[in-house]
């Protein structure tokens, strides 16, 4: 999705979940910085998540966005284990993609229990 969304006039938002750049930093932040809209990437704190060094890359590569927002979470891994972070994962689509007023964003006790 990040690499082609600038392509789609219709994509006007993107959520990066702990994002890696699977065909390289070079061909991810060439297609990122043609993208034009809001963009929020979440990425955990733990040494066993990418982190906020890799949250922080896909941040960068976005310089033409009209928002752009950087959440780290501080207890957070790569795969959003417990059930403290699948409810903050359930709950990032709905903060991400709403128009208008949002949510409380990231609650450990809002959205659903997806797994312990």
């Amino acid at each position: 999705m990040a690499l082609l969304a600038w392509e789609y006039p219709e994509v006007k938002k993107v959520l990066l979940l702990e994002a890696v750049p699977s065909v390289g930093p070079v061909q991810a932040r060439e297609a990122l910085k043609q993208y034009a809209g809001e963009i929020v990437v979440v990425a955990g704190g733990t040494e066993e998540a990418l982190g906020p060094d890799m949250g922080k890359a896909f941040y960068d590569f976005v310089p033409n966005v009209s928002k752009k927002e950087m959440i780290i979470l501080d207890n957070c891994d790569h795969q959003f284990r417990g059930e403290a972070n699948g409810r903050i994962m359930s709950e990032a689509p709905i903060y991400a993609f709403a128009d208008g007023p949002k949510i409380k964003f990231p609650d450990p006790k809002g959205g659903i229990k997806l797994y312990d």
